[in-house]
């Protein structure tokens, strides 16, 4: 197939090289339809550069599970040496991050390491490429991933790792069809019609060579009927061989074809006819969609006789095991599946592939019948665990069930209690607190009957931190100081970091703000001991209880450290919700904007858990109160869904307060008191003042509050009518819109006027439309009609909104992936659509797509 049309992508390619060539690498993506020309384009680009530069080449597999670290094994046995020693011997993450920047990145030679259908890669491969994408700017190395753009939805992981790149270190090539005249330069000895061939392929170069390869000169009606026609002329060996090829996804060791006579003539002649390539070593399909379409067309029984053959051959050859797996399973042994799939799925956990990890179990979970009582259970309990590290908890809480079941069938009491203790967390996880308590208090019983042990200490702390997030303060503080006295015996540093960390929350939760020093003990062990996941915590609560008491440079400080610390380590978990926590920071310092974009990005993360999103929502549903947003009451009602059911007044208090704000800016105040109402009883089990007394306010603001809170909060303040002091406090605290909300209180035309200018300032639509009509009411004259809308700014009177919305049509999203990227309604997005088609005088989606490329109507 020629290379037509593709000037302008090499040419990005060529100045990408450039750039890497003096010092400022990056990570290009090429994207496209399957058969668009991505992997034709980078061999091309390769080839013109492979004796200035050294080149490396990894691929991602269709296989049942992808290979962990796949590509990055491709590259390990190009370069040998200790990065081939890291990946093979299944070392710490965070040495093969540092061994991949290495290799790629200090070669002291330009280099171009291209990873292939990266839509098929696993966790642990993505993560990698994250890695080197944060830092390769700073290489003379150019990364080079392809992936279908139909095969990454709007939250696939890859676009987690688009998200996380500078974008002064991504380009992204998206390679177009070809155009009429494109395709009847490739169809030039085609004899049909060339408008008809561009009509059924629509400009695929695939699908267009595929199709004037038919035996006459109608469109083939499919690739499978293209692909059957050559078959179909080839020898009998050659068919039988391409039809052995067609079960392997990705490169087939030419060893695995056995010593049949006329193989290599058989490859040669698959070769002549556009169907294989090959090099000394492998066999491989020119292009996958030639494979799907051969193995789809196997009978069955065919089919899993092929895959019995490859992996009769593959498992004494010490194969990569997600390959014995893959085709153990294509093949039905199952008994193979259900030895080797559980080795597999710990081997990707060990390098933090979960979702790859837990396919594995899945393959066999339905095989169990194959193995021991035992071996079942630890089976169950091993896929249990996965599930909650892949955030599939429900699925994970039906897997322990069983397992409990069988360790108690075995009298394994101590398997047992453990059992009880991951589904208490199982169903914390989930939000139901009631079940993780009970279960939690039944792991607790099971395990004092036994020896001392590090399972014990670990049931007390997972009891501490259930007792300290429900607000039961003196059980938190017992079973948290008895798993630190058990964990110090026991040297688990482990289970004394986790449970330090939930005594100093729990003290911290009532007032005891000398315990800081045990969460800070806490991040010491834990950064000391290399428990990222602990130390992840620690930064999250240090940074909470900051902000909960309004200790602004204290959280300001762990914010920057822990968020360094997260993206260094790559601790995603604990980044996402530390992002969640500087967008409550910057909304409550008054960077709305920010906190906007910080919570857009935490929402935008693809499977994150309700309890990385919860405050995220909570701030989001805080900031479209506050703006007047139309969508406001949906934003309230998503993180109310979310909040209520765990009972944890951390989640509750701060939706409840946005319940209540929303309902009192429309001038509702029994609905404000009934929002508010069942968050400010349940605080009175705390003694955080911060917390209860803006619950109290809110209360207050409803004419329920029965009693004044005797505390020095401006909150108490501005209840205890000294509105003047509550300001001044919330200024020198650097929080304008509590501030300005202080000094509206009053009837001084001066505060109201200052109250404006900061709610102007600050975009607080509905409390600046309070003052002002606050203002009229005393005959104050000229008050300021507040800032003009800046739509005419746009060079097509575009909103804001609108030109994200723009953007979003422009990378071909539909309208219910566009809303779950803002964040609005369907319906919302509809009414945006139908302004900017309307605006733009475009007839389609396409059309305004292409009117904001042409015409530059979008940020590049």
């Amino acid at each position: 197939m020629d290379l037509l049309e593709r000037d302008a992508d090499l040419g990005e390619l060529e100045s990408a090289l450039l750039a890497a060539r003096a010092g400022r690498g990056s990570l290009v993506l090429v994207s496209g339809e399957a058969g668009i020309g991505k992997t034709q384009l980078v061999r091309e680009f390769t080839h013109r550069h492979g004796e200035s530069t050294r080149i490396l080449w990894g691929g991602c597999d269709d296989l049942s599970t992808p290979r962990t670290l796949g590509p990055f094994r491709d590259i390990a046995r190009q370069v040998g040496g200790e990065f081939e020693t890291l990946i093979s011997s299944g070392a710490d993450r965070t040495q093969i991050f540092d061994a991949a920047l290495e290799t790629i990145g200090d070669s002291g030679s330009v280099t171009v390491a291209v990873i292939e259908d990266v839509h098929w890669a696993d966790e642990a491969t993505l993560d990698v490429v994250k890695f080197l994408g944060r830092r390769i700017d700073r290489t003379n190395a150019l990364l080079v991933a392809t992936y279908r753009e139909e095969d990454v939805p709007a939250r696939h992981p890859l676009r987690r790792v688009i998200g996380d790149v500078p974008p002064a270190a991504l380009h992204r090539l998206v390679l177009a069809p070809l155009s009429r005249q494109g395709v009847a330069t490739l169809a030039a000895e085609y004899e049909g019609s060339v408008d008809q061939l561009y009509a059924a392929t629509g400009g695929n170069p695939f699908f267009v060579t595929e199709a004037i390869q038919a035996p006459s000169s109608d469109v083939a009606q499919s690739v499978r009927d293209a692909v059957a026609a050559r078959i179909s002329r080839l020898s009998e060996t050659g068919r039988s061989l391409i039809e052995f090829a067609a079960v392997v996804p990705g490169q087939a060791e030419r060893w695995l074809f056995g010593t049949v006579e006329g193989v290599e003539a058989a490859i040669d002649e698959a070769h002549d006819r556009g169907l294989l390539v090959s090099d000394d070593e492998s066999v491989w399909f020119r292009h996958e969609l030639v494979r799907r379409a051969v193995e789809e067309s196997l009978s069955t029984p065919l089919r899993r006789e092929l895959n019995q053959i490859v992996l009769e051959r593959l498992e004494p050859a010490n194969a990569e095991i997600e390959r014995i797996v893959h085709h153990a399973n294509e093949a039905a042994v199952y008994e193979v599946v259900v030895r080797v799939a559980p080795e597999a799925a710990r081997q990707a956990s060990a390098a933090a592939s979960h979702r790859e990890a837990l396919s594995h179990y899945r393959l066999a979970i339905p095989h169990l019948a194959l193995l021991s009582d035992s071996a079942q259970a630890e089976l169950l309990s091993d896929y249990g665990v996965e599930c909650y590290m892949a955030n599939s908890a429900a699925e994970g809480l039906e897997a322990m069930q069983e397992a409990l079941d069988l360790w108690r069938s075995l009298g394994e009491r101590r398997r047992e209690g453990d059992t009880l203790r991951w589904q208490s967390r199982l169903h914390w996880w989930l939000g139901h607190g009631e079940q993780a308590e009970a279960g939690g208090i039944e792991a607790v019983v099971v395990l004092e009957q036994l020896a001392p042990s590090r399972e014990l200490a670990m049931a007390y702390s997972n009891l501490g931190q259930i007792s300290m997030l429900a607000q039961h303060f003196e059980p938190a503080e017992r079973w948290a100081t008895k798993a630190i006295e058990l964990a110090r015996r026991l040297d688990d540093h482990t289970t004394l970091a986790h449970s330090l960390n939930n005594l100093g929350s729990a003290r911290l939760r009532i007032g005891d703000t000398a315990a800081f020093a045990l969460l800070e003990e806490s991040l010491e062990i834990s950064l000391r001991e290399g428990l990222d996941d602990d130390a992840g915590r620690a930064y999250a609560n240090l940074i909470w209880t900051a902000l909960d008491y309004r200790d602004y440079p204290t959280a300001d400080r762990y914010l920057e450290e822990g968020l360094a610390f997260a993206t260094r380590r790559e601790v995603d978990g604990g980044r996402y919700y530390m992002m969640a926590e500087r967008a409550r920071f910057r909304f409550e310092r008054g960077d709305w904007r920010g906190a906007r974009s910080d919570v857009e990005w935490v929402l935008s993360q693809p499977e994150e858990p309700g309890i990385t999103q919860m405050p995220a929502r909570a701030v989001l549903a805080r900031l479209e109160v506050r703006t007047g947003s139309p969508e406001a009451v949906a934003s309230v009602e998503a993180a109310w869904e979310l909040a209520e059911p765990t009972g944890e007044l951390q989640r509750i208090a701060p939706v409840s307060a946005a319940r209540a704000e929303h309902a009192w800016l429309r001038g509702d105040p029994a609905a404000a008191r009934l929002s508010v109402a069942d968050a400010y009883a349940l605080a009175g089990q705390a003694r955080q003042p911060w917390l209860t007394d803006e619950l109290a306010f809110w209360m207050w603001r409803a004419g329920a509050l029965e009693e004044t809170p005797d505390s020095s909060t401006p909150f108490a303040l501005q209840m205890s009518g000294d509105a003047a002091g509550a300001a001044e406090a919330w200024r020198r605290l650097g929080c304008p819109y509590e501030q300005a909300m202080a000094l509206a209180d009053g009837d001084e035309p001066d505060r109201l006027l200052e109250a404006l200018q900061i709610l102007d300032d600050l975009g607080a639509i509905p409390a600046a439309g309070m003052v002002r009509t606050k203002l009229r009411k005393l005959g104050v004259q000229g008050v300021p009609r507040g800032p003009r809308r800046q739509t005419r700014s746009h060079p097509a009177g575009l909103t804001p909104r609108q030109v994200d919305v723009l953007e979003l049509l422009v990378e071909g999203l539909t309208n219910v992936e566009i809303a779950g990227r803002l964040f609005v309604s369907p319906k919302t997005v509809d009414h945006h659509v139908s302004a900017i088609l309307t605006k733009l005088e475009a007839g389609s989606r396409q059309e305004a797509a292409a009117l904001a490329r042409t015409r530059g109507l979008i940020p590049t």
